[in-house]
């Protein structure tokens, strides 16, 4: 496993970069920001590529960086509880799919970089309500942990960090996680797909905020590589430009 140690600002970083994604029916407040892979047209027909950038001229640091914040999740994951993660990583190894670790499509198994597809970052006090996700994987990985706003650094009580309501729960299990009940980084694990889960409402005053983040292998991203291969289509290892996007569909009236 890598050596490396928690850097927020990478995170904090991810969210500057990126537009915000359009949020699910279970979303009430805050924002979100994806990384990771996804389906993309690419000229002639659909291909699988890295989430795009606000400004393409980004793209290839910003997916440095998030296979750097991939290897730091891999070493939590591992460290919670290494048999769920090696059955995390036998279960992406069976669905072929690529891995945040890995800018590349092809999943470097033999160097264990094999970690997740998609990377979900959660920010000004987002919260939502029970719902199950929608996942090729048996288990999601996440990571909570109060920051500065401005700096997108960890927030302690020592520095004035008193959020009130912050709490992470499993409405089947009679669960409720107290992410305030941790003066630092909350890990969690949980069952995807089956288990109903929802992040409360919080306040934390104007100069701190929470980020939510979690690691899967999104559905439609399996559903789309294997269409793609059952159609014959090729997935190549590299960037593809800003321009190869998808037009969007006009508005009639």
């Amino acid at each position: 496993m890598s050596t490396t140690t928690f850097d927020q600002c990478k995170l904090h970083h991810q969210t500057e970069l990126r537009a915000k994604v359009n949020v699910n029916k279970a979303h009430k407040s805050g924002n979100m920001y994806a990384a990771g892979w996804r389906r993309e047209y690419c000229g002639q027909g659909y291909t699988i590529g890295t989430s795009f950038t606000k400004d393409v001229r980004d793209q290839e640091a910003c997916d440095a960086e998030v296979a750097e914040i991939g290897l730091q999740y891999q070493e939590f994951f591992f460290n919670l509880s290494p048999l769920l993660y090696e059955k995390a990583v036998e279960e992406q190894v069976k669905l072929e799919s690529p891995s945040i670790c890995n800018p590349l499509y092809r999943p470097d198994f033999e160097h264990g970089s094999t970690f997740g597809g998609n990377l979900s970052i959660t920010t000004d006090h987002f919260s939502n309500i029970g719902h199950n996700d929608f996942d090729a994987n048996k288990r999601t990985f996440g990571v909570f942990y109060p920051v500065n706003k401005d700096s997108g650094r960890l927030a302690r009580r020592e520095m004035g960090y008193d959020g009130v309501g912050n709490y992470f729960v499993f409405d089947d299990l009679r669960v409720a996680i107290d992410l305030n009940g941790c003066d630092g980084v909350v890990r969690v694990i949980w069952r995807s797909t089956e288990d109903v889960h929802l992040t409360s409402s919080a306040t934390a005053g104007d100069k701190f905020g929470r980020i939510g983040t979690s690691i899967q292998i999104n559905k439609r991203l399996d559903e789309s590589i294997r269409k793609i291969k059952r159609e014959g289509g090729v997935i190549e290892d590299k960037i593809r430009p800003a321009d190869h996007r998808r037009p969007k569909k006009r508005k009639t009236t």
